[in-house]
């Protein structure tokens, strides 16, 4: 089903409540900034195709700032997949900064503090945080780039935007079925796409416990992550939590732990323009005194010195 939005048939002096609450509604609660005064002529439309929603938005510049009061208030267990059609924006998640042109993609974490600044058209694509996770694994970078999926990128561009100008009435087959190819197609481009880490939780038997690591590692880049919080998330008692951690001889907070320091040696090792800095805040430590020495115990190294060392584990 399709449904169309357009400000210009709201009161001049009504148009920015509106706007701004449809945004929230469809995709989060956010923080609005439009340009003084902008007439805000906009136009949306949604396309649900089963388990697939596709929004087309078109209006001028406009600055959207999700916080961590945002997300505390209102969460949302979701990524947006995103294509530029015309115009510029700046999207900025996890410390990364991306500048988009026409025809760039991208893809962000609804669940943690984002400012995307855009002006033009833009197709949006909501993913499940889980279904994506289970599938693909986390998206580590904000961007796909071109250059190394250019067919892949034609090829689901023309997937998205064809369907999100499909009129399908009243057959929900048909709908699943065209919704179910869109995000098959965005599925393969993001787990061909680079660098996305997949972590192996073949080990792990409890599927509530496999449940609980991926969505913790969907969060390991917020310092604020913690146990009570991931307790209240999951809608279970800490207790409950530190139980079934000893599935893994672990607590929770060593297991979030490990995976950040684990996630800082890949990318230190693999992104040799980053500072230590950079990756350590990105990986949740707000504490640089405790990460070097944290590192240094896991590893019997220093964070500086690893890049050059090959295939460390940890002590």
């Amino acid at each position: 089903m399709t449904v169309v939005y357009d400000t210009a048939l709201q009161e001049p002096r009504d148009r920015f409540r509106f706007w701004s609450g449809l945004m929230c509604r469809t995709f989060a609660p956010a923080h609005g900034v439009f340009p003084r005064g902008s007439a805000l002529d906009a136009r949306f439309t949604v396309n649900e195709l089963g388990p697939t929603t596709i929004c087309t938005v078109s209006a001028p510049r406009q600055l959207w700032e999700r916080t961590k009061r945002h997300i505390r208030d209102a969460p949302r267990e979701q990524f947006l997949f995103s294509q530029l059609i015309s115009g510029n924006g700046v999207l900025r998640q996890r410390g990364q900064e991306l500048r988009l042109q026409a025809g760039a993609m991208a893809i962000y974490d609804v669940n943690l503090p984002y400012t995307y600044e855009v002006e033009g058209e833009v197709l949006f694509v909501k993913l499940p945080k889980r279904e994506l996770i289970r599938q693909v694994g986390l998206p580590r970078e904000l961007g796909i780039p071109a250059q190394r999926h250019r067919g892949l990128l034609d090829w689901t561009s023309g997937v998205v935007r064809q369907a999100a100008g499909l009129e399908i009435h009243g057959d929900p087959r048909t709908a699943n079925l065209v919704g179910g190819s869109v995000m098959g197609a965005i599925m393969t481009l993001l787990r061909d796409a680079a660098p996305i880490t997949k972590q192996d939780h073949s080990n792990i038997r409890s599927p509530t416990l496999q449940r609980v690591c991926a969505d913790i590692e969907a969060q390991l880049s917020d310092p604020d992550l913690s146990v009570d919080g991931i307790a209240r998330a999951q809608g279970m008692s800490e207790r409950s939590l530190y139980r079934l951690f000893e599935d893994l001889g672990t607590t929770p907070t060593r297991w979030i732990l490990r995976q950040r320091l684990q996630r800082c040696r890949s990318q230190l090792q693999s992104q040799p323009h980053r500072s230590v800095t950079d990756i350590a805040i990105c990986n949740g430590f707000s504490d640089l005194s405790h990460f070097s020495r944290s590192f240094k115990k896991a590893y019997a190294i220093a964070p500086t010195a690893c890049r050059k060392i090959q295939g460390l584990n940890p002590q």
